[in-house]
């Protein structure tokens, strides 16, 4: 039982220097995820587009809130906040790759640009601060060129259009795009599976505990069993003997002197 027990507990330390680390890890990720969200609330004030100020502060406020999750149910064993986790985390990397998928089929279909031209539309009509960000992070103007739906206050400086722009820019960093795209997917696929082998021993030691306890109790009653029999072997020689002796020594009966009654003056003893 000793040795049992000293396994168990090394078991429960190496298993908690793993969450530890893990913890700390997730709760780096909340740190940059309440960096994002901070920066975001903090430029819905400024002369920067609602789509951009309201992206960064969902994105921030999700990546928080699901490392937060994550980092706590780590560090105190909680299988649901782990659960959660794992289940988020898989849906939104399924949809990640869905939609690089999507996008590597519009490609070879030629049909991409025409649904840029409708994202490009749309925010031309809604939220023209958005492409003017975008110009003036491209240093371009419109879509296929100056002419095509700009925002003329970037089109006096730039003489590309922004279609050109992302083409340009694609062609020169396709590696780094390539590999910081690869990085930030496989980022995502181990944090997924550590989580996924945390919350397996989590539940294995959750189930290992509730052994543990109920052989204690098993033998805190084993033990009190024992003692009571021993007790009961005890009361039964005890029984025997007194019936013995009220046998042979009708007057000296062991356990029943209190029920005598007190001798008459005179009488013999």
């Amino acid at each position: 039982m000793t040795d049992r027990g000293n396994t168990y507990q090394r078991q429960r330390r190496r298993s908690q220097g793993l969450r530890e680390i893990l913890a700390l890890f997730h709760v780096s990720i909340m740190v940059l995820g309440l960096i994002m969200a901070c920066s975001g609330a903090y430029l819905l004030a400024g002369n920067v587009s609602l789509s951009t100020s309201m992206g960064l502060l969902s994105i921030g406020g999700i990546v928080g809130l699901m490392s937060f999750l994550a980092g706590f149910g780590s560090h105190q064993e909680h299988a649901g906040f782990l659960k959660v986790y794992c289940g988020f985390t898989a849906l939104a990397l399924f949809c990640q790759l869905m939609s690089l998928g999507w996008l590597y089929i519009q490609s070879q279909d030629h049909m991409l640009d025409a649904k840029i031209k409708i994202i490009w539309d749309f925010f031309y009509t809604h939220d023209e601060w958005f492409l003017l960000d975008i110009e003036q992070l491209f240093h371009c103007c419109g879509y296929a060129s100056p002419q095509d739906r700009p925002v003329p206050l970037t089109c006096q400086i730039s003489t590309i259009g922004c279609k050109s722009a992302w083409l340009q820019f694609g062609t020169t960093w396709h590696h780094g795009l390539l590999v910081g795209l690869f990085i930030f997917l496989i980022l995502q696929m181990g944090s997924l599976l550590i989580t996924l082998i945390t919350l397996m021993m989590v539940e294995k030691e959750a189930r290992e505990d509730e052994l543990h306890e109920s052989l204690l109790q098993n033998s805190c009653i084993g033990s009190r069993l024992y003692h009571h029999h021993l007790l009961g072997e005890g009361d039964s020689r005890l029984r025997q003997y007194n019936a013995w002796s009220s046998h042979y020594y009708p007057q000296r009966t062991i356990g029943n002197k209190r029920n005598q009654s007190p001798p008459h003056y005179g009488a013999l003893i």
